[in-house]
Order: structure tokens, then C-alpha cells, then sequence
């Protein structure tokens, strides 16, 4: 304990000495960082978060809760509808998704065409929704196959030109 002590103390006077050295050799302020300096109105700055009074935020905290808890929506509840018109059997009926047990997968999938409506199946073999697919490869080959057509005409041309006639 005596040790921790004599370290801190030690410590403080090296810092103590160090700041003193830098004060006395630091470069003065430039002519514009002083004419910025003045320009600065204090009064206007206000303090710093560290050193501002912790019953202030209290208070705000408290404005705050006092105002969230005396909030009253607009309206009434009273006015609020409920229509069932449209809920027949049928369509509920045809909401509810089948499902079986997909043996390969070793568990319960949905059976029908909506399960698969959104759906495509990728290189890999894994279905995935249908808004990755962006035709991107298929626009690339119509553009290499237009180019590569282009450059068997113009070889054919020049062959053409090339070979002597018989």
C-alpha cells in the first residue's frame, strides 16, 4: 500500500514537471488562431455535458416521463368498427395451408401452387424467391452471343477474301 502510494506521488510530480516544460517551450498561437479565439462568444457556448449539473437531466427526465404518462390519443375508441362482412367458409377455408411430411426433407412443407408462386430454383438446386433472379447471365449471353455471331461473319469475310479462286 505505502509503494502504490509512493508511485502516485512520484508519478504526479514527473506530470507536474512535464507540464511546466511544455508551457514554458510550446510555440505561441498564431495571429489567426488568436483573432478565432476572441471571435468566440463564451456566454453563447454553454458547458460541456461533463460539467453540467446531473439534477438538470433529473428534471428533464422527469418533464418527460410526466408528459408521456398525460398523453391522450385523439379519438375514440368507442368509434372503432369491426366489419365481418367477406369471412365466409370458403375463404377461410382456402386460406389454411396444407401441409405433409416431406420425407426428403424430413419435415412439414407446405402443398399447392402458392408455396411455390414466388419461387425459383437455383443452379444449386435450392429454391429461393424469385426476386434474386434479375436475368443478368441471361442478358450477358444474348449480348456474348450477338458479339461472338459478329465475329464469325467477319472471319468468314475474310477468309473469303483470302482464299484464291479456283
Amino acid at each position: 500500500m505505502f509503494h502504490h502510494c509512493l508511485f502516485q506521488s512520484s508519478m504526479k510530480r514527473v506530470c507536474d514537471n512535464g507540464m511546466k516544460q511544455y508551457i514554458r517551450s510550446r510555440p505561441g498561437a498564431s495571429i489567426e488562431s488568436v483573432r478565432r479565439a476572441k471571435e468566440i462568444e463564451i456566454a453563447t457556448i454553454g458547458d460541456h455535458a461533463l460539467f453540467q449539473d446531473t439534477n438538470d437531466l433529473k428534471d428533464a427526465k422527469a418533464k418527460l416521463l410526466t408528459g408521456i404518462s398525460s398523453y391522450r390519443p385523439p379519438g375514440d375508441a368507442s368509434a372503432a368498427g369491426f366489419d365481418l362482412t367477406g369471412d365466409t367458409e370458403e375463404i377461410m377455408k382456402s386460406a389454411i395451408v396444407k401441409k405433409i411430411w416431406d420425407k426428403k426433407k424430413k419435415k412439414m412443407v407446405s402443398v399447392g401452387v402458392e408455396s411455390k408462386k414466388n419461387m425459383i430454383k437455383s443452379e444449386s438446386g435450392k429454391w429461393i424467391p424469385a426476386s434474386f433472379k434479375s436475368g443478368r447471365y441471361q442478358k450477358w449471353m444474348e449480348r456474348t452471343k450477338a458479339a461472338a455471331e459478329d465475329d464469325d461473319n467477319e472471319e468468314d469475310d475474310g477468309n473469303e477474301e483470302a482464299t484464291p479462286a479456283k
